[in-house]
């Protein structure tokens, strides 16, 4: 945006928000003295926020409040990544798909996270959320959560990660859905680089919702050519929540 009036406010993309507007005002006029840097959460376990602090939170690296919950110990991965690109059975190599905004083999990924949860623990003691980038992945996963026969399951909050801004559960499933290379586009399109560094809101957004369990589902092969995450991936790996599908 190159027009001076808009310039002369600090307006020069529009997906900075005020407050961003006004922090790079304030550290440009040398005022840096009137910032505050949030050094505390209360929603994240360690384990969960590990990443998100050492991608886009260098400076602030949050540290727990800490809160009963922050302080359990962990017996098995708290962040796991199930590829969808990888049949769990022969049968399952060929899925017949329709909307380039849904993905079968996801839903049915999801539809099995949910059931062992409610055979670890009850919903009942556990607030489970579902994250998705399109509304159309919503209807899908609905109708493999009915086809489970358990009513607990119906009333499971599932939304896009624009409408879970500001909200929390104790664990999150994140369906990254896309199929085609071209939909990164989509899932990447609020980045922004800051001190060298691409931070992007809507994964930051979707990865920080969860406070005790964080379960990821995606196509690996299209998802590792983009650098970021790719990055947390491989972070997965290493920290041994990396699983096959079991559906």
């Amino acid at each position: 945006m190159s027009e001076p009036i808009l310039q002369a406010i600090g307006l020069t993309d529009c997906r900075h928000s005020l407050f961003e507007r006004l922090l790079r005002y304030l550290r440009a006029t040398s005022s840096a003295h009137c910032l505050g840097i949030l050094r505390r959460q209360g929603r994240m376990h360690p384990d969960i926020a590990e990443w998100p602090n050492r991608m886009f939170y260098p400076l602030e690296q949050l540290q727990p409040v800490p809160l009963p919950h922050q302080e359990e110990p962990t017996t098995s991965p708290r962040v796991i990544f199930i590829p969808s690109d990888v049949p769990s059975v022969p049968s399952e190599s060929f899925v017949p798909e329709g909307s380039d905004k849904t993905n079968l083999r996801e839903a049915r990924i999801v539809a099995g996270e949910l059931k062992k949860l409610f055979t670890e623990d009850s919903p009942r003691s556990l607030s489970i959320g579902i994250i998705v980038p399109y509304r159309n992945q919503i209807a899908m996963i609905r109708h493999e959560i009915e086809k489970l026969g358990i009513p607990e399951l119906q009333d499971i909050s599932i939304d896009t990660v624009e409408r879970y801004q500001g909200s929390q559960r104790d664990v999150i499933i994140y369906s990254f859905t896309i199929r085609h290379r071209y939909q990164l586009d989509f899932l990447t399109a609020n980045c922004f680089e800051e001190d060298g560094r691409i931070i992007d809101r809507k994964l930051n957004v979707a990865l920080t919702r969860a406070r005790k369990r964080l379960i990821l589902t995606g196509n690996e092969t299209i998802l590792s050519t983009n650098a970021l995450f790719k990055n947390l991936i491989d972070y997965i790996k290493e920290k041994g929540g990396y699983q096959s599908p079991h559906v």
